[in-house]
């Protein structure tokens, strides 16, 4: 959960819901704004400390019990309360490389632990529960259990929660009545869709584009998926990217597979999926090139060494191009003509590629990955500089979708509609 953000005081860093923390004096004889985590601190961090400004009356008498008489500390480090140290017990002192200070005075008697960690002030009013407010660092739409000094967050309020003296606090009433909110206006994740109830806030729905906050008194909502309804890999803030997630009409997602490998992230309008995880076909709104009116050849030519049968099939400029079968990405340079991705067909067992794509339509990159059937490679060109056109040295006289195969045609296409979802 996000912290609030609160200045740190003299010895003091928060770490809420460790062991070995404890809390600086606060000079008021209670609870201070800040913690300290003797871990987390080292010689030269404690040095710049003692460096700063305001080192009190306290600290200078500890010192001089360090020096002049001889640290009671020994071969002791870290926080511990004055009664192990036949010193006050009301006082947390902490000891490092034989020196001792002053951490904190609590308001009553400082709770010795026996569990190897850090000794510790009592909560400030008693075991209970404390607005974030009233906590070291505390998040103040957050509630706080205190257990014998300890803090852990208990839940989330849909409000700003304002202490009082006892140990008994609880969430304000949600900021306009029970029902839905986005995360933003409760000081959570913006992205997340909570219901607030009785002031207490909870999960609702993780929204896959971002969450919608209406006028008050309207439930708020997630924004609609970005490019509808279907599976879509997760991000880094809305998700794992390589799992795959439902994104339902209502624009929440939940997950729905784990990729064995990188989840693979399909143009606009085409379902994401985990590759190798195969379970879906063609998409029928996109077209069958295949089975498309042949334009020029087949004809064989000469390419990297190998003969290669060419055929044109009549598509127009930036058509999408799916696979027909799954198959295995074996390279995709960026040729004069354009890009150039070369398969092999793990149906027929054929490789095949196309020119002419479109370069800054790359949809399948990842060399040695198996695309599934109905994924889009890329976009037909044909009809520009970039992709092979239109002067007399160039390599297209206008936009189609060049397919190259090592087998003859038909051999590696064999024509035939094929089943789609």
């Amino acid at each position: 959960m996000r912290g609030t953000g609160n200045a740190l005081s003299l010895f003091a860093v928060l770490t809420l819901g460790c062991t070995g923390t404890v809390m600086p004096h606060g000079g008021d004889g209670g609870v201070d704004a800040s913690r300290v985590d003797v871990g987390a601190r080292d010689a030269a961090g404690l040095d710049a400390d003692v460096a700063r400004t305001d080192t009190n009356a306290s600290i200078d008498a500890a010192i001089d019990v360090a020096t002049d008489v001889g640290s009671p500390c020994g071969d002791e480090m870290g926080v511990h309360c004055g009664a192990t140290l036949g010193l006050d017990a009301s006082t947390l002192y902490l000891c490092h490389d034989g020196m001792l200070m002053v951490a904190e005075h609590c308001a009553a008697a400082c709770i010795v632990r026996t569990d190897g960690t850090s000794d510790a002030c009592p909560c400030p009013a008693g075991d209970g529960t404390y607005c974030g407010s009233r906590v070291p660092g505390g998040d103040a739409h957050v509630i706080y259990a205190c257990s014998a000094g300890r803090y852990a967050p208990a839940h989330r309020c849909g409000a700003t929660c304002t202490g009082g003296s006892a140990a008994a606090d609880a969430c304000p009433a949600c900021p306009f009545g029970d029902g839905a909110y986005c995360g933003g206006p409760l000081g959570a994740e913006t992205y997340i869709l909570y219901n607030c109830a009785g002031g207490v806030v909870s999960p609702r729905a993780t929204c896959q584009s971002s969450c919608h906050t209406e006028p008050p008194g309207v439930n708020d909502h997630c924004d609609p998926c970005t490019s509808g309804a279907g599976a879509y890999c997760g991000s880094g803030a809305h998700g794992d990217p390589n799992t795959l997630y439902d994104c339902h009409a209502d624009g929440s997602i939940s997950a729905t597979t784990v990729c064995s490998g990188t989840c693979h992230v399909s143009p606009p309008g085409v379902p994401d999926f985990c590759p190798g995880d195969c379970t879906g076909g063609l998409v029928c709104s996109h077209v069958q090139w295949w089975n498309s009116r042949i334009t020029y050849g087949p004809y064989t030519i000469s390419n990297g060494g190998q003969t290669w049968w060419d055929t044109d099939l009549g598509l127009g400029d930036r058509t999408p191009v799916q696979l027909r079968h799954d198959s295995v990405l074996l390279q995709a340079p960026v040729q004069p003509w354009g890009w150039q991705p070369r398969f092999r067909d793990l149906v027929t067992g054929e490789t095949f590629q196309f020119l002419h794509l479109h370069p800054d339509a790359q949809y399948t990159t990842t060399v040695g990955m198996t695309y599934c059937a109905g994924t889009v490679v890329g976009l037909s060109g044909g009809g520009d500089y970039a992709t092979g056109c239109c002067l007399p040295d160039r390599y297209s006289s206008g936009p189609h979708l060049c397919v190259e195969t090592l087998a003859e045609w038909r051999t590696a296409f064999p024509a035939g509609t094929d089943a789609c979802r």
